[in-house]
């Protein structure tokens, strides 16, 4: 499909009679954001997406594509927490659309959390019940991912965890990941 955004039906080829379709579907960059609190959207500031030619989107906690927004208060926020105070990804979202892509946002990310918990779980990677299988999901709904996002690191250090030993976790994430 072309870069864009717009309504998008799907026909039966035996049946053209039968079809299906979504009224808002985004073909463009797609990211995951995952981590701990600041990527949940505990942020001091709150900068709100600025329709362009597209609208950002995000996909909820309650697995409904919706309109990406921001405020400080847990409806409006970015990732529905209930810790919510407002995340850098409407500032963010104003600055990648600004090349003429529409964006979309996928928030798997848990306060409070250590790199470990999320950890490839070897016999079933894909389980939502896991931090890790929560992101590959995210890559699945969403029809493939540009990036994803990580922004954590502060339970480690504040647990003791040795940079070499954070590091040799965060590169096995990430070479998992890919």
């Amino acid at each position: 499909l072309p870069t864009g955004q717009g309504a998008f039906e799907v026909r039966f080829g035996n049946s053209p009679a039968i079809t299906t379709a979504a009224n808002f579907v985004t073909v463009g960059d797609g990211f995951a954001s995952a981590g701990q609190s600041n990527a949940c959207g505990r942020a001091a500031g709150v900068v709100a997406p600025v329709a362009s030619n597209f609208t950002a989107t995000k996909l909820g906690r309650d697995g409904v594509w919706k309109p990406l927004t921001e405020a400080n208060t847990r409806a409006g926020s970015f990732d529905e927490d209930a810790s919510a105070r407002g995340s850098f990804y409407g500032a963010l979202s104003n600055r990648l659309q600004a090349r003429g892509v529409p964006v979309f946002f996928i928030p798997c990310a848990l306060g409070g959390v250590g790199i470990n918990e999320y950890a490839r779980y070897g016999p079933l990677p894909s389980s939502p019940a896991t931090l890790y299988g929560d992101v590959f999901q995210a890559h699945l709904a969403s029809g493939g991912l540009r990036a994803i996002i990580f922004y954590q690191g502060e339970t480690d250090a504040s647990n003791g965890s040795s940079q070499a030993s954070y590091a040799t976790a965060l590169n096995t994430l990430v070479n998992n990941w890919w």
